[in-house]
């Protein structure tokens, strides 16, 4: 519509072969055909008539060259109409005519070091498929300009309801694909030389993986900036609310879609919105359970949790405790991260000894530990105890089934050789090293009086608990009652500890009350331990509530794998009862090597879908960590786990950016294992 207007006088417009996507502009008297503006040639900013409507250029619009132009006017607005100052955009097929220059374009790049990168659909954007497009990103990169991405209001509505159904995960999933490969962009004109340009580009940045991380973390921020754009003109649409008599879905949607906002913004270097952002919704989110719709993501205990977690990782542990007791509604703590020593528990059981006779430990928690626990206002066993020496740095965590035995008196018979937990951990702990060995404990450390108002269990679990005490202590220790009938084996929540513990590189260890660990040394055979062990399946393991044990399979199946994670705890609890008895277990190499590979293969096999990249990170954090465990540091099979985890750590670093908890976790166990560095 423009070029005919600003060809000079004697030349025209004709498409080429019909086509109207490729013109050229000729010479009406000699014939002779241009790809690019004859001189004399204007650009449209000349044909302007009102002079406030030009000035210095502030952003460089980068743009797809088949998007509508009311498309990209509509995106550009909506992105830049919030500016505090005058904005004077550079196109350029409005100030540089019909003549496209690589170093024109770098110019104005340089000078406004304000970008705004226009796309038809934020799920598929081109800026990465046309030359042109991944050029203006790269010239933006390389000078650390700051970047916008822009899209039409309903592209915009559209990317803050994903978010909203379906986490971050979904933008981190497209952030992810994106390759930064100039050989697979195209362009009608110019590709060569475009190619060349970014070639170049990419090696003064470090390479391809450099680049790509660059444009992951800064793609991060920019799609979270928008989405903040839409969930500010939701908020503002929302009014007051009335807290205490339930919230419409409409309120409940924005809620949510300001807790996955928050979690968005906590994998960007803006943190700090993150936690502003969870604060806000917090505030407005009501107390009462059943004032929120069933489904929400935004519920006290779970955006609570998630600002605690942001709070941990700044090193602000009194800030993460004040939102911990906040969120409790009494001011109490939902769980101690801190361990109780192991004199503390000897001298509490000798105590109350008359009280724990033979009790299993859920009656110890009903009979003795909630009503204790009680008199001093409701708060964890652990906080009861008034030496300072009885807590501390938990060096092990406590896997056990409740249904086992808690204590068994000094003066039972002889013929009642099994004991229970108290005699199996301090049984297991030297008397001189009893006062300075801490352990984490639920019954002692998870306050057994706050329940979340949403499904009734405790609220601690709200806090991932078991992660953040794993992470914390040396190992695991499982206790054992009896070692011919494990309960704790056939517990779903055992299994997902001991998942937890081998994902974390802890070692577990088996412990057993004194009488029950001397007969399985003198009784118990290779045949008994692999009787034992075939037991272990996930998929036919148990739960108190039926709701847990859903929760925990759904989980395990869309991470690891149910499959493989019985294969992992068979072999991690076949190695440690043949190390407590004492006798030489073989691995059979050839059969680990295959098992593993073949694990390996499905995953990478699996068709590309949202959600394959986060699972093929936990099989194979999986797989790198058996062959960790299993083979010695000289096995080559050990050396290709490091290998593997420290690819892991890459993918991970990639998907979910350098902030996030899972990227944390794998760095630090590679530099514990002394695999080349996956930091950033």
């Amino acid at each position: 519509m423009w070029l005919p207007k600003l060809l000079p006088e004697g030349w025209t417009l004709r498409y080429v072969n019909g086509h109207k996507k490729k013109s050229k502009a000729v010479n009406e008297e000699t014939g002779v055909a241009n790809d690019y503006a004859p001189e004399g040639t204007l650009s449209v900013l000349e044909l302007f008539v009102n002079p406030a409507m030009i000035g210095p250029a502030t952003h460089f619009v980068s743009f797809p060259a088949l998007m509508l132009l009311t498309e990209i006017v509509e995106a550009v607005e909506s992105t830049l109409s919030a500016s505090e100052q005058p904005v004077f955009i550079w196109m350029d097929v409005l100030s540089i005519g019909w003549n496209d220059n690589v170093h024109i374009q770098q110019a104005v790049i340089n000078e406004t070091r304000q970008v705004v990168q226009v796309c038809s659909k934020w799920d598929d954007p081109e800026r990465l498929k046309r030359a042109w497009m991944m050029f203006e990103l790269f010239s933006a990169i390389r000078v650390d300009a700051e970047l916008h991405y822009a899209m039409t209001l309903a592209e915009q509505r559209r990317l803050a309801d994903d978010l909203r159904i379906n986490g971050p995960n979904v933008v981190l999933d497209i952030v992810y694909r994106f390759e930064a490969d100039p050989c697979r962009t195209h362009s009608m004109f110019q590709l060569e030389l475009l190619k060349t340009e970014l070639h170049s580009i990419v090696e003064q940045q470090g390479g391809r993986a450099e680049i790509e991380h660059q444009l992951a973390e800064r793609t991060r921020s920019a799609y979270a900036k928008i989405i903040a754009r839409e969930f500010d003109r939701r908020w503002a649409e929302l009014g007051d609310m009335d807290l205490d008599g339930g919230i419409t879905k409409s309120e409940s949607d924005v809620l949510d879609l300001g807790h996955q906002l928050a979690r968005l913004w906590a994998l960007t270097q803006n943190v700090d919105l993150a936690e502003k952002l969870f604060g806000q919704v917090l505030q407005r989110l009501p107390s009462a359970a059943t004032t929120v719709r069933a489904g929400a993501h935004a519920r006290r205990d779970r955006t609570t949790a998630e600002l605690v977690q942001l709070l941990k990782q700044q090193g602000r542990i009194e800030d993460a405790h004040t939102a911990e007791r906040d969120v409790s509604g009494c001011g109490k703590l939902p769980v101690s991260w801190e361990g109780i020593s192991v004199s503390y528990l000897e001298g509490f059981a000798e105590e109350n000894a008359a009280e724990l006779r033979f009790l299993s430990t859920d009656a110890f928690v009903e009979r003795v530990v909630k009503p204790e626990t009680r008199k001093h206002g409701a708060v964890a066993l652990i906080e009861t105890a008034a030496c300072n020496e009885a807590r501390g740095k938990p060096t092990f965590f406590v896997s056990h089934a409740w249904r086992q035995t808690f204590y068994v008196p000094k003066d039972a018979p002889a013929a009642a050789w099994r004991g229970g937990l108290v005699q199996a951990l301090v049984g297991s702990t030297s008397k001189e090293a009893r006062g300075s060995t801490h352990f984490w404990y639920d019954v002692f450390c998870v306050n057994q009086h706050l329940r979340s108002p949403y499904d009734g269990g405790l609220l601690a679990f709200a806090f991932d608990p078991l992660r953040n005490a794993i992470i914390e202590c040396d190992h695991l220790k499982l206790f054992m009652e009896t070692w011919d009938d494990p309960a704790p084996l056939s517990r779903v929540w055992c299994l997902v500890e001991i998942h937890a513990a081998f994902l974390l590189g802890k070692e577990v260890k088996i412990v057993m009350p004194p009488r029950a660990m001397d007969t399985f040394r003198k009784q118990g055979t290779k045949d008994d331990i692999e009787r034992i062990v075939s037991r272990i399946d996930i998929k036919h393991a148990s739960a108190t509530f039926q709701s847990d044990r859903h929760k925990v399979l759904n989980f395990v199946e869309d991470t690891i794998g149910c499959d493989n994670l019985t294969l992992f705890c068979q072999e991690i609890i076949r190695a440690a009862l043949y190390g407590l008895a004492g006798m030489a277990k073989s691995t059979d190499r050839s059969k680990w090597t295959s098992l593993l590979k073949g694990i390996v293969d499905t995953v990478e096999n699996q068709p590309c879908s949202p959600g394959t990249v986060p699972k093929e990170i936990e099989v194979k954090r999986g797989v790198a960590m058996m062959q960790c465990r299993i083979f010695p540091p000289d096995a080559i099979e050990h050396i290709a786990g490091k290998e593997l985890l420290n690819e892991v750590a890459h993918k991970a670093l990639r998907f979910y950016g350098p902030r996030s908890q899972l990227y944390l976790d794998l760095k630090r166990q590679t530099d514990e294992l002394g695999c080349e560095s996956a930091a950033k």
